[in-house]
């Protein structure tokens, strides 16, 4: 009899409890933030955006249409696939009072037309993959005529190092058309400019 009064009680406990179970309260403060962790490992270093600048000259023939295909694996070029390329034009040089051993040079991106002798125009333009750059002149001159427009042309090429986004190419936020604001922000000096002999 004392067991089943004491079964009773248990149960009488057990429900008790179950029944007196009410809504959860609010949640209290946060506490205190901890003590500040020891500082991480050193990362590895970041990837520089360096641009590459390459000066060639060109004679345009007659044979060759006027145009001119410059190969980047045999000319020692490398170019990778979300990266721009910007061409200019050699377009001559004034002094330069501060410095006058070092004249201040002009480069015209391409596409860019110029005036010939005697009338008409010429316009440079070029096209470019991952395997070449193609250069041409479009005109309605015969160009054998014109040696001051064929005869060699010195072009500077920027390699602009870009990145893929959704598939499209994504360059840096300057001019790319004007050469001394890209010059500027990429920091090129004239002593990076490779010069190449065009193979």
């Amino acid at each position: 009899m004392k067991r089943f009064i004491q079964y009773i009680l248990v149960l009488v406990v057990a429900l008790g409890q179950v029944a007196c179970e009410g809504d959860k309260g609010p949640a209290g403060p946060a506490g205190p933030a901890g003590p500040q962790g020891p500082p991480g490992a050193q990362g590895p270093p970041g990837v520089t955006q360096q641009a590459k600048v390459l000066d060639f000259q060109w004679t345009f023939t007659e044979e060759d249409d006027y145009t001119f295909a410059l190969g980047f694996a045999e000319n020692e070029i490398t170019v990778a696939a979300s990266d721009v390329i910007m061409m200019y034009i050699f377009a001559g040089t004034i002094d330069n009072p501060d410095d006058p051993d070092n004249p201040t040079v002009f480069w015209s991106p391409l596409p860019q037309t110029f005036n010939a002798e005697g009338g008409g125009t010429a316009t440079y333009n070029y096209a470019y993959s991952g395997v070449f750059a193609f250069l041409f002149i479009q005109t309605q001159l015969k160009l054998a005529e014109h040696p001051e427009l064929t005869d060699d042309q010195v072009f500077r090429m920027v390699i602009i190092p870009g990145e893929l986004l959704n598939g499209r190419k994504s360059g840096p936020a300057v001019d790319l058309q004007d050469y001394a604001k890209v010059k500027a922000y990429f920091h090129i000096d004239e002593s990076q400019v490779r010069k190449i002999q065009v193979k």
